[in-house]
């Protein structure tokens, strides 16, 4: 396959596709999987312990602290990897961390289907630390709870009405063919992109100034 035809390829067919193996169809869900499905996930009729997920065994006090550092600039073929090593579900322990990653486009769905209506989210510490130093009410970024709900239930519908999103898909397109094109411009002669990470800084303030 080659590189052009890669970059032009929707990214969830690349992940999936090319890289780690379809988990289930989109439209599936977690019932049919249980009834036939040859790769069934986790149901709530049989739930498993926290420790029976699969875990790198990483360094003592550091975990896998070092891999992710190591592997700072190509994380996504780093997820890949541990994908091909433990499923689409793994545990990571990195220094204080312990967390769970979910590499299933799927599973999240899922996920977010049945957290309720107080999703608990870790707060961005330091905006969190700099509306407590102002005694300033924490904003949507940083909240949880009902204080949470009560903010997003307030911009839910100004911010993603169909209607109003359309206004800006012109605009957005222009942005992001711009973006792919400069991708182009910017291979190796191995068809890498490097410092990618500058390069979608740029497209996503783009974007942003563009609404």
């Amino acid at each position: 396959m080659s590189d052009e035809t890669m970059l032009r390829r929707p990214i969830s067919r690349i992940a999936s596709n090319d890289l780690v193996p379809p988990l289930r169809s989109a439209s599936t869900t977690v019932d049919e999987q249980a009834k036939g499905n040859s790769n069934p996930g986790p149901t709530s009729s049989d739930p498993k312990p926290f420790s029976t997920i699969p875990c790198p065994k990483g360094w003592p006090i550091l975990g896998t602290a070092l891999e992710f550092a190591n592997n700072a600039d190509k994380m996504h073929l780093f997820h890949c990897e541990r994908v091909r090593d433990y499923g689409r579900i793994w545990r990571e322990k990195a220094l204080a961390l312990d967390f769970v990653v979910v590499a299933s486009a799927e599973a999240v769905e899922d996920l977010i289907r049945n957290e309720g209506d107080f999703p608990f989210r870790r707060p961005l510490q330091p905006l969190a630390e700099y509306y407590r130093v102002k005694s300033q009410p924490e904003a949507i970024l940083v909240s949880n709870g009902e204080n949470w709900r009560r903010m997003r239930s307030a911009l839910e519908k100004p911010i993603l009405k169909p209607s109003l999103l359309s206004n800006h898909v012109t605009s957005m397109r222009a942005v992001s063919s711009d973006f792919v094109n400069r991708l182009d411009t910017l291979r190796d002669d191995g068809g890498d992109v490097n410092n990618i990470d500058s390069e979608l800084f740029k497209w996503s303030l783009e974007g942003e100034a563009v609404k």
